[in-house]
């Protein structure tokens, strides 16, 4: 058996001194084992180590043979300086999510050096700054001084370009996508922001179908519209599956939940945790791989990968950092940048730069005290332009929380749309699609109108790669239907809201009307 181990995944990431991914000197060791115990007890055998037990307190011996070492005879700072997928400087981008740079000397970070002297033994309660809790605010966004005006960008043009016309256009072939862009009103192009639990709707102008998206990480959680409408497949916990430690099964798993979501008619389905189990009581560790982030990266990668072929975009979530299910609404957390790149991200890294996924949804949670849908580090400076991803990202659910509709710092910072923002939780919704194209109407804003134009090219490129495009060609029309049972439900509404409003007026007539007129009456 050959076993191959990408040298990328044994570097070391130095937040403080080289501020990029190193390769320490010394010599490093891979060792196999009926379990992690007995291939450690191997390394430590190489090393000529004696008095060595198992996890059962049995002497044993190890075994030097199942080892296989090298030595870096210096330390390197050059090789993984920069990003081998865009050329960009890999360098860091969170400072601002180290406690330690927000309110000095707050915490000791726990060190391998020196174990027992920086192994935390309490919580650390912090008091926030002012300048956390402007950040927390969130109201960050300002119209740049030179900014371009509207009028800038061509609108409702006539070039021709269909949704199908895209199939075959590459990503950085900007003038054809500009020619496609050209074509839309502010209206249809803010119209992509805003979805329901449906997906996002069809714009008849350019014969662009509506887009239908699943949900579920464990299985397509829906019926199959073709066939005798059975329901798709539960599978096991993504934990369960990840202890197989079985790469072809990881694979034969992602292309069934792949055909199972074409047979429901999803284009998409945001499926695949890349977040770490940091804690077993955790609500969401069903649906993540590992408490490891390096054996996520391996993992994910593989089962993502393969329902992206079937033709479905497969979505990872919850990006990144979702550490926690309970109170993980607007959770700030913390954290130094090795810990950062070594873990978390890691554990997302390979389903962009391998795999190759066009799908994406974020967390609840901020980075620090930025809210995850306004963090530019992390939506623009790493997953695109360190990692160069292609697709379109979506918050999780926006309905009825106000921290997540800072709509104008959001789109700016690098999130193309947002998830249920058509859902009426807690009152009306306010729609990104209304509030962002009124912006820019009201301020002449040209700035946020690219960021507009930006995130819809990332919506259709993401699109035009998947089943969405079925059965289209570059001259087929997409008309918008309504069917008959909607009409009668929209009908039995209005009938209905209206025999409330009648029984009502009579209720009152009668009890107010009624009490008045005795008042009246002489004994």
């Amino acid at each position: 058996m050959t076993i191959t181990v990408n040298p990328y995944l044994l570097a070391s990431y130095d937040y403080t001194t080289a501020k990029g991914y190193i390769v320490s000197e010394g010599t490093f060791y891979l060792a196999i084992g009926d379990d992690a115990h007995d291939a450690l007890n191997n390394i430590l055998a190489a090393k000529g180590a004696t008095g060595l037990y198992n996890q059962d307190g049995n002497a044993v011996d190890g075994d030097a043979d199942k080892t296989y070492k090298w030595t870096q005879e210096t330390l390197d700072t050059e090789t993984y300086r920069y990003s081998a997928i865009t050329g960009e400087e890999v360098t860091n981008q969170f400072d601002d999510a180290n406690i330690n740079n927000l309110i000095p000397d707050t915490i000791t970070y726990l060190s391998r050096s020196d174990w027992e002297g920086t192994y935390p033994t309490e919580a650390v309660s912090i008091t926030a700054t002012e300048e956390m809790i402007e950040a927390i605010n969130g109201y960050t966004y300002e119209k740049p001084e030179d900014a371009e005006s509207v009028s800038d960008y061509t609108q409702g043009a006539d070039n021709g370009l269909t949704f199908a016309a895209m199939m075959d256009i590459d990503y950085d072939d900007d003038e054809t996508w500009d020619a496609f862009l050209d074509q839309f009103t502010i209206e249809e192009l803010c119209s992509v922001l805003s979805t329901d639990m449906s997906g996002v709707d069809a714009i008849e102008s350019i014969g662009f179908p509506s887009v239908v998206e699943g949900d579920g990480i464990d299985g397509v959680a829906s019926s199959f519209l073709y066939g005798d409408n059975r329901g798709a497949t539960a599978f096991p916990g993504k934990c369960v599956l990840a202890a197989t430690w079985n790469a072809e099964l990881l694979e034969t798993r992602g292309t069934l939940m792949g055909e199972e979501a074409l047979y429901c008619n999803f284009a998409n389905i945001w499926a695949g945790g890349g977040d770490i189990d940091r804690t077993p009581f955790s609500g969401r560790n069903f649906e993540y791989y590992s408490e490891d982030g390096y054996f996520t990266y391996l993992a994910a990668a593989v089962e993502l990968g393969a329902m992206q072929e079937t033709g479905l975009n497969a979505g990872i979530k919850h990006f990144a950092g979702n550490d926690q299910e309970t109170y993980r609404e607007s959770l700030s957390t913390f954290f130094n940048e090795q810990s950062w790149r070594e873990n978390n991200l890691r554990a997302f890294e390979s389903v962009f730069c391998d795999a190759g996924i066009l799908d994406t949804m974020q967390g609840f949670n901020r980075i620090g005290c930025t809210y995850m849908a306004q963090c530019s580090a992390l939506m623009t400076s790493v997953l695109r332009n360190e990692w160069g991803y292609e697709g379109k990202l979506i918050t999780d659910a926006v309905a009825g929380t106000s921290y997540k509709t800072h709509y104008a710092e959001s789109l700016t910072a690098g999130t193309d749309f947002y998830c249920w923002d058509k859902i009426p939780f807690g009152g009306e919704p306010t729609l990104a699609c209304d509030v962002i194209s009124q912006q820019i109407i009201d301020t002449d804003d040209g700035y946020l109108l690219s960021c507009v134009r930006r995130a819809a090219k990332n919506i259709f490129y993401a699109n035009v790669h998947s089943m969405a495009v079925n059965g289209l060609s570059t001259d087929a029309v997409v008309v918008t239907v309504t069917p008959w049972w909607e009409t009668a439900l929209y009908a039995a509404d209005v009938v209905l809201t209206l025999c409330v409003l009648v029984v009502g007026v009579l209720f009152l007539k009668n009890e107010y009307g009624g009490k008045n007129k005795s008042n009246t009456v002489q004994s």
